[in-house]
């Protein structure tokens, strides 16, 4: 920290004073390759393309004055190994807004990291010289080949050179070792594999690449030299490689030793010999239980053998305790495993155990019973494996079809059957036997299974037989086309308060149950609706059924089905929708037939007297218009026999009032029904009136007249 504060204090200083011109140099290169230039400080570093040793990579390097003044560049050089420049100008001035370039080459002689200097030295006017340092940065690259091997399996990695050995441990007559050479590139630069060759008959090259290959800095080359003798004694030969036109050669040598298998099984105890191709057997096992021969492979030879592969068919024989493969047996060595034997069902088995080339015979018998399930659909017999799905025919849907099932007992002891089930709404069993039953050998049971789909698409359900699971599949196919739907028995138009019926039927017999519902709707001609329409069971939908290989509807116990058709006048519809099982039949477009209820003036349907009293009377006058319209009551006053009347006649203008009647909520519940009050004061004697007449009128017309007495 001592010398650093005069050099501050001294630039304080210089910028203090300097306020004249300046220059402002910028530095710049180009590296050989690349477009853009690099900016780079005084002290900063210059960073060479990497290159192989003898050939030159450059950068051209660049600087700018971005100030006011002209500079000169005084002195130049360069240091390091392999670092030249050209083309700088010394004692060139450089103006503002003016560059100097040169070229600087790098030429390296050596492998690895070269650095080295530029140092320029610029004067501006009557300032001091300044002087500016650059490091400069080069690689080169060159390849360094290493070479090694592994003998498989499991040897060390050991380094090799040209001349030195590749020694194979020894080898069966007929057998094969191997070893994992090695190329590993250890230098910073890629290098090539041009060529591989093997001499000596025993020995050969595996897994080359495609050559020449090359092999980046860092990276290894790997492959393979086999020996397999097929004659015993020593054998020699040689490994040759071309390593970026340089050969390299490896010596290989190994021997071939013999070796003689025999093979040895104990069952029970005992102890006896087999050749291959002999057969062992294992003798009776029960169903689940497990039985079991002990193998040893003995090598009786004077040289190491070796046992590679060993496998056993089919899957109730399992390998247990094998010694991890390949095994080397040393000679008078050996290796013992077992082989096990786990029926699963009953019966005889024959099997195989391999080991290299030999070949074993298996014999075995399991003991137990044999549960075998077959399923009969039509005159198709199908075999069914234990959980296997039992595949039924695609059925339309209201249809059925019956699968026999068979269980079987096909071993060699009594099987129990203790309980049967089936499950899902498209399937139904039946005809099942007393359970539990005992089959014998040889013996069986049947029962029935129906699959009767009652929508579209797949459907899924379950058979279980103890702890045996069956899952069952069909598929319901879309009904035929159901024959024109007919109506009969209903009118084409009615009158209000009328109770007429309907009755509906199909064409022709259809061969499925028919499931349907009729609909009735009304299109009022006052939008208004009358809750009075409706069928004579209540409510506006009611359910009929058309039984399979018939035409006629039934709705309950009757063919034929009442409905009401009230007293507003506009349309009554009746449409059916048909159903097989879960599947909508209805013809399209849904058949329909309409009931015309006809406007016509209002009816009466009584007139009857009200409170009373000396002077005055009340007229209670009710009946219905279909239109829900009316315009005027006209009231007829008959007198007593022998009374003058002043009055005989009367027309009440009603309008208003039924206007406000059948726009309330309250009239709707009552269709065009109305009972209108209307109170008559008499100016004279009460008892000269002997009885009133009463008519209602509309745009329509007149009703009829009806009377009542007062007396």
């Amino acid at each position: 920290m001592g010398r650093l504060a005069p050099t501050i204090l001294t630039l304080a200083a210089l910028a203090a004073v300097g306020k004249g011109q300046t220059s402002n140099l910028v530095f710049q290169y180009i590296a050989q390759g690349q477009s853009g230039a690099t900016q780079v400080a005084p002290f900063g570093t210059i960073i060479f393309p990497s290159s192989v040793i003898g050939k030159s990579t450059s950068v051209t390097f660049l600087g700018l004055n971005q100030g006011t003044a002209s500079t000169a560049l005084t002195q130049a050089s360069i240091s390091g190994p392999g670092f030249a420049m050209s083309g700088l100008p010394v004692n060139a001035f450089i103006a503002p807004g003016g560059s100097v370039q040169t070229l600087i080459t790098f030429t390296p002689t050596s492998q690895g990291a070269s650095t080295g200097t530029l140092t320029l030295t610029f004067q501006t006017g009557n300032n001091p010289p300044v002087t500016d340092v650059f490091v400069l940065s080069g690689t080169a690259l060159a390849s360094t080949f290493v070479l090694s091997y592994i003998v498989n399996p499991g040897g060390n990695q050991t380094g090799i050179t040209a001349g030195q050995e590749l020694a194979f441990p020894n080898a069966s007559v007929g057998g094969a070792n191997t070893a994992t050479f090695v190329v590993a590139n250890q230098g910073n630069g890629q290098g090539t594999l041009n060529a591989v060759t093997s001499s000596g008959p025993p020995f050969s090259v595996l897994g080359l690449p495609l050559l020449p290959a090359s092999i980046d800095a860092q990276k290894e080359l790997r492959f393979t030299i086999q020996f397999q003798p097929l004659v015993s004694g020593a054998a020699s030969g040689s490994l040759k490689l071309d390593l970026g036109g340089s050969t390299i050669t490896i010596v290989l040598s190994g021997k071939a030793v013999g070796a003689n298998l025999t093979y040895n099984f104990t069952v029970g105890g005992n102890t006896s010999s087999l050749t291959p191709g002999q057969t062992l057997a294992l003798g009776g096992a029960q169903v689940g239980s497990v039985t079991s021969v002990t193998v040893s492979v003995v090598n009786t030879g004077d040289a190491a053998g070796q046992v590679g592969t060993m496998s056993v068919t089919p899957a109730v024989f399992t390998i247990i305790g094998a010694p991890a493969l390949p095994a080397t047996l040393a000679p008078q060595k050996s290796i013992t495993f077992t082989v096990q034997y786990s029926p699963t069902t009953s019966g005889t088995v024959t099997g195989q155990l391999q080991i290299d080339n030999a070949l074993f015979l298996l014999s075995a018998t399991a003991l137990g019973a044999q549960f075998a399930l077959t399923a009969q659909i039509a005159d198709i017999v199908t075999f069914v494996a234990n959980n296997a799905p039992i595949n039924f025919p695609n059925t339309v849907v209201g249809g059925h079809i019956a699968a026999t099932i068979d269980v079987s007992n096909t071993g060699n002891q009594p099987l129990t059957v203790s309980n049967i089930a089936v499950s899902g709404a498209d399937f139904v069993g039946s005809s099942y036997p007393a359970l539990p039953m005992v089959l014998q050998p040889g013996k069986d049971l049947t029962f029935n299974i129906t699959f009767t789909p009652d929508t579209l698409g797949i459907r899924a359900g379950t058979l279980q037989i103890d702890g045996r699971t069956f899952p069952l599949q069909g598929s319901g196919n879309a009904p035929p086309p159901v024959p024109a739907v007919q109506f009969s028995g209903v009118p084409t138009q009615a009158n209000p308060l009328q109770q007429p019926t309907i009755s509906l039927k199909i064409a022709q017999p259809y061969a499925y149950d028919i499931s349907g519902q009729l609909t009735l709707t009304f299109s009022s001609a006052s939008f208004a609706d009358d809750p009075a329409i409706q069928f004579a069971t209540g409510g506006r939908t009611v359910n009929f059924t058309i039984p399979a290989n018939s035409t006629n509807a039934t709705f309950g116990s009757s063919s034929a089905m009442p409905f009401q058709t009230g007293t507003v006048s506009g349309t009554i519809a009746f449409t059916p929708i048909l159903m097989v099982a879960n599947v909508n039949v209805t013809p399209a477009p849904a058949p329909t037939t309409t009931v015309q209820i006809p406007s016509g003036p209002p009816q009466i349907l009584s007139v009857r007297l009200g409170a009373q009293s000396t002077t005055s009377f009340e007229l209670l006058v009710s009946g219905y218009a279909a239109t829900r319209q009316v315009s005027n009551i006209q009231l007829q006053f008959n007198p007593t026999t022998g009374a003058p009347l002043k009055t005989s006649s009367l027309s009440v203008d009603a309008s208003s009032a039924f206007n406000t009647w059948y726009q309330s909520t309250t009239s709707q519940q009552y269709g065009s029904q109305f009972t209108v009050s209307i109170t008559i004061v008499v100016n004279g004697s009460i008892t000269d009136v002997q009885s009133v007449t009463a008519t209602v009128a509309n745009s329509v017309g007149t009703s009829s007249a009806v009377s009542v007495n007062l007396r």
